[in-house]
């Protein structure tokens, strides 16, 4: 310290500035040890002080000295705890931000170490906003990344501005500033670099995906021509290629197709990136590609199969997938087929929840990960398994479009054994009974219950056992007393899979029971299709998902009742009738689907001579019936039920003066 302070000597000699530099080098060197850094930084009047003085002098021939102090300042910033101190002294903050302009005078090492030192400082959560707001600090890294002198500043200014991004708050504000826009879309100019990968590609690509991460960015952002051009290069290079270092062009890929995947995300993008053929070519190359051992080229894969699935989301997309045959052959075949089938291990993962749609159909898809140079074996098998899951999504959304409907199950049923077909995959992987896939049965289990949306399907799909039995064993899903760690886990209220496949299992079987050739060996087959819909009457929704599912319970009950067939026995059976009640009684806010279906239920089953005595003669049901006017009472306006009415002298009101239910003339 003593060394380091230029007040020692009264007449600076080029030894005594070397002495100096070397004092400061020493410094900077006690700065590797976390421990001696949060000591030198709370000596404000012997280290910080030399520190300060050195980054502060403007002479030429103590251009070394300088370096140093930069350099400390960097090196104490890597302590945590340290940064925010740093940032709010106003005197270290300034000596920062003045070493990180551009200054001819200077050598170029002091301005990447202040630069560094920012870079530091950006990696803390509460700097990151104040650290944008500063108008210096946003010019000199805007300044960096534009035309740093050296890479290594352009690269820490970069870096910088990306974790600044990180803050939700600064997003859109960097997006609109022009000068950033052309800084980091120029980082990536392949008319510059001859689309050889470089260090600032890949730096920059990473600083506009996390600005991407907007929801209102993105739709900008893919409107921005220069910037979708270049990451449309970007995203089809071919790494595997001698020409390109493995590293750098992986990184650079990797964040160009999380671009894609992000710019999908925005519903009015989509059907403009679908129609455009870079892009579709992108998507195809990527995902047709053999699977890579390295991590790199899993997450790339992964990312594009997320992206179908958003894009698939569009009904025109969807259509075109699945009847257009250029897309067939190349993205459904060929890819989201082939991709769709299920791992032969499932890693432990955690998977996110999306809405995908505006009819709230939710889907799992994997939590989005950063392309890493190194990606551990483990993490590598969850990213696959989440690319798969992705596939199996893109096919369940194209099962949900009623021109599809039919076609992919007649596929089902056409092709020769041993060529897998769309929905081979997805009744795979709504039977498999392994826990650790439950995620992907969740998945399957939705794409069997759309196509059951489709008239034609239902007979054939109730016919088939293998379809029809994965369907009831994921109805008749319901938690237990006695669960392990997995599956408590499964069914936890947040997001738990198995909610999901139950409810998408309750909704097939809700479908199935609407055709009138099914209803009577739907009935029958008491052990299993009956017994899922009627343990799903007693459900107790607690959240909106327990709401649709027991909504669904209650709406298979109202498609068996259509037929003559069923009627008589659904009111005799006493576990049927008291679940139907139960739920009908049920006047909570959540409930309102479930109730609406039990009214149906109870209009439906009230068609029957031999039903209507012991209907009326059980007050429960009179009483529900009071309490919510359904839709019976509105025949009351017709001739049939005005003569009914007529021959047996009842006419009931409610207090309102209206009209009460209308069976209750059948009753008597």
């Amino acid at each position: 310290i003593r060394l380091a302070n230029p007040s020692l000597f009264e007449l600076i000699s080029p030894i005594q500035n070397e002495i100096r530099a070397r004092a400061l080098a020493v410094l900077w060197t006690f700065a590797l040890n976390d421990e001696l850094r949060q000591r030198m930084f709370w000596d404000k009047f012997g280290a910080m002080r030399v520190i300060g003085i050195a980054a502060a002098t403007e002479c030429p021939l103590q251009s070394r000295a300088r370096v140093y102090a930069y350099a400390t300042y960097s090196r104490l910033a890597e302590s945590a705890s340290i940064r925010a101190l740093m940032w709010y002294n106003p005197i270290i903050r300034l000596l920062v931000i003045e070493g990180s302009e551009l200054n001819p005078t200077f050598r170029e090492e002091s301005r990447a170490a202040a630069m560094a030192t920012l870079w530091q400082f950006s990696f803390d959560p509460q700097l990151k906003k104040p650290m944008w707001a500063c108008r210096r600090t946003r010019l000199s890294l805007i300044s960096g990344a534009a035309n740093g002198p050296t890479e290594k500043v352009q690269l820490y200014a970069i870096y910088s501005l990306r974790n600044l991004a990180e803050a939700v708050s600064n997003q859109v504000s960097m997006w609109n500033t022009p000068n950033l826009q052309t800084a980091l879309i120029g980082a990536i100019d392949c008319t510059k670099t001859g689309c050889a990968p470089t260090l600032p590609d890949a730096f920059a690509l990473s600083a506009l995906q996390v600005l991407a991460y907007s929801s209102i960015n993105q739709q900008s952002m893919w409107k921005t021509k220069d910037l979708v051009d270049q990451v449309l290069i970007v995203a089809a290079r071919d790494c595997e290629d001698e020409f390109y270092d493995d590293s750098t062009c992986w990184h650079s890929r990797q964040y160009a197709l999380a671009m894609l995947l992000l710019f999908s995300e925005a519903k009015e993008n989509r059907k403009d990136m679908f129609q455009r053929l870079e892009v579709t070519g992108v998507l195809e190359r990527t995902c047709t590609a053999p699977w890579t051992e390295n991590g790199e080229g899993v997450v790339g894969r992964t990312y594009v199969l997320e992206t179908l699935q958003f894009l698939a989301i569009e009904d025109t997309t969807a259509n075109a997938l699945w009847q257009d045959p250029a897309y067939r052959s190349t993205l459904v075949d060929a890819c989201l087929v082939a991709n769709s089938l299920l791992p032969k291990k499932m890693p432990v993962g955690q998977w996110r929840r999306v809405t995908l749609g505006d009819d709230d159909t939710e889907t799992l898809l994997p939590v989005r990960f950063v392309a890493t140079q190194d990606l551990p074996a483990a993490n590598r098998a969850v990213v696959k398994a989440g690319g798969r899951m992705s596939a199996l999504g893109v096919l369940t959304t194209i099962a949900k479009r009623p021109d599809n409907q039919f076609s992919m199950w007649d596929e089902y049923t056409s092709v020769t054994r041993g060529i897998s077909s769309a929905v081979d995959n997805l009744v795979a992987a709504c039977s498999i009974r392994d826990a650790r896939f439950n995620d992907f049965r969740a998945i399957g289990c939705q794409g069997l219950a759309n196509l059951a949306e489709c008239a034609t399907n239902k007979k054939p799909m109730w016919d088939d056992a293998e379809v029809r039995a994965c369907m009831v064993r994921a109805g008749n899903e319901h938690p237990m007393y006695d669960m392990d760690e997995i599956q408590e886990n499964q069914w936890r209220p947040d997001g738990g899979v198995l909610n999901d496949v139950r409810e998408a299992g309750m909704r097939g079987l809700a479908n199935l029971a609407a055709c009138l050739g099914v209803t009577l060996a739907f009935w029958l087959d008491a052990g299993s299709a009956r017994q899922a819909l009627q343990l799903g009457t007693r459900i107790t929704p607690t959240n909106e998902q327990d709401a649709r599912t027991r909504a669904n319970a209650c709406r298979g009950f109202a498609n068996l009742a259509q037929s003559e067939d069923t009627r008589e026995a659904i009111w005799r059976n006493e576990e049927v009738r008291d679940g139907i009640m139960e739920a009908a009684k049920d006047t909570s806010c959540l409930n309102t689907g479930a109730r609406k279906f039990c009214m149906q239920t109870l209009n439906e089953l009230s068609e029957n001579s031999q039903n209507q005595p012991t209907m009326w003669a059980g007050a429960e049901a009179v009483a529900v019936a009071r309490r919510r006017r359904s839709g019976i009472s509105r025949r009351l306006s017709s001739s049939s039920m005005t003569v009914r009415l007529g021959q047996v002298g009842i006419a009931q009101h409610n207090e309102d003066g209206g009209e009460a239910w209308a069976r209750l003339a059948g009753f008597a």
